[in-house]
């Protein structure tokens, strides 16, 4: 029955996505108690705002209608908006949307810019969404590898995707600093691009979910500059809302009417747009994050290369490295974690190879637990070799 949607070509490349291993079955494969294990593995702010708490407080108590639940959210986030323009000035006359995290943007910009027959151009390894929503507006994603097997490194020549542009190609993915290696992409080589796609009038995507924690530049204040670039922010990551699904893009003035023709009405729940616009306001809570994970990083960076891993530099909340050769590979790595209560993250893929595994950044009593399981799996397989 509905075998017809097992024949869909544009289907059959696509593997479920499959998020993070959640602490409950962790616990309950491994006989562990829940409260010990830390979940490194889904690039999280191990923190949340105390304003966002204090809000939820009031919205328990419900003394202002706005926080009636029974009753639709603003369907756009227009007051969210507002507050964003007003946090970054910057974005100029640039345009926001809004969506249930970057996800719906993503899906959003899909179908508007991609028909059967289109491709979409992506540097791997990278978020895994960008293929998913190419093929499901049945266009063809061509990648372009970032992983050199003879040097190691992941770094990305603009000129690498400039030689893939034709007539087919309508969008380029681009994640900055790119998930999971880390890698960041200085604003000149990416305004190049821009400068060239706009040419071939072929869009430009740029992924800056994890931007905060890289102190680098956004490119979010030359939008208004640029007809065909489009910037995805989140708030999942700093500002410590994963859990709510807020969204949003800087898009270019002139794309705005076309955009809201293929946006998801009340995409976005009440509560994540209140607690957006609410953490927005929690500069010393981004700033301490910031710093956290700065030392969190550094931190895991110089253990890691310690136990003889080749590691990664990274602008992110996420360190990414393959194993040495006391594992067979990052599978078993991540296996062993587990057995001790550590979730990381198998990353490996045809784009890099079978050791790559990434590691997010928590508080520094959960960095020193990681490290500490990391040394015991070590020791004993050093003795045991």
């Amino acid at each position: 029955m509905f075998d017809y949607l097992n024949k869909d070509e544009h289907l059959a490349p696509l593997k479920p996505y499959i998020a993070g291993k959640s602490t409950k079955e962790i616990a309950e494969k491994y006989n562990l108690d829940p409260v010990s294990i830390i979940k490194l593995a889904s690039n999280e702010n191990p923190r949340l705002s105390p304003l966002v708490l204090e809000k939820f407080k009031e919205i328990l108590l419900q003394k202002n209608d706005d926080y009636l639940l029974n009753i639709y959210g603003d369907a756009l986030g227009e007051r969210l908006i507002s507050a964003i323009k007003n946090n970054f000035p910057e974005i100029g006359n640039a345009e926001i949307v809004i969506g249930n995290g970057m996800d719906n943007i993503l899906e959003s910009i899909a179908r508007l810019i991609l028909r059967k027959g289109d491709q979409s151009l992506i540097t791997v390894p990278s978020f895994s969404y960008y293929e998913m929503i190419s093929r499901w507006a049945q266009a063809e994603p061509i990648f372009i590898p970032t992983y050199n097997d003879k040097e190691q490194n992941f770094s990305l020549n603009i000129s690498d995707i400039l030689e893939k542009f034709n007539s087919k190609v309508k969008i380029i993915f681009l994640c900055n600093p790119n998930n999971p290696t880390g890698a960041y992409i200085n604003i000149k080589e990416i305004e190049t691009l821009a400068k060239e796609a706009l040419k071939k009038e072929i869009f430009l995507f740029i992924d800056e979910a994890y931007i905060d924690y890289s102190e680098e530049d956004s490119f979010i204040s030359k939008v208004q500059n640029y007809k065909n670039v489009i910037v995805g922010k989140t708030f999942s990551k700093a500002y410590g809302l994963a859990g709510q699904r807020i969204g949003y893009a800087i898009i270019h003035q002139n794309l705005l009417n076309l955009y809201s023709k293929v946006q998801t009405p009340f995409a976005v729940n009440k509560l994540g747009l209140i607690f957006a616009e609410t953490v927005l306001k929690d500069k010393a809570f981004l700033r301490e994050t910031i710093e956290i994970n700065k030392q969190g990083r550094e931190y895991i960076f110089n253990a890691l290369k310690d136990f003889n891993f080749k590691v990664f530099k990274s602008y992110a909340n996420y360190i990414s490295f393959f194993v040495n050769d006391l594992f067979k590979d990052a599978e078993d790595f991540f296996i062993a974690l587990l057995k001790r209560g550590i979730i990381v993250r198998n990353v490996s893929s045809k784009f890099s190879n079978s050791n790559h595994i990434r590691v997010s950044i928590g508080t520094m009593e959960q960095n020193r637990k990681f490290i500490k399981a990391l040394e015991q799996e070590i020791k004993e397989r050093s003795i045991n070799k």
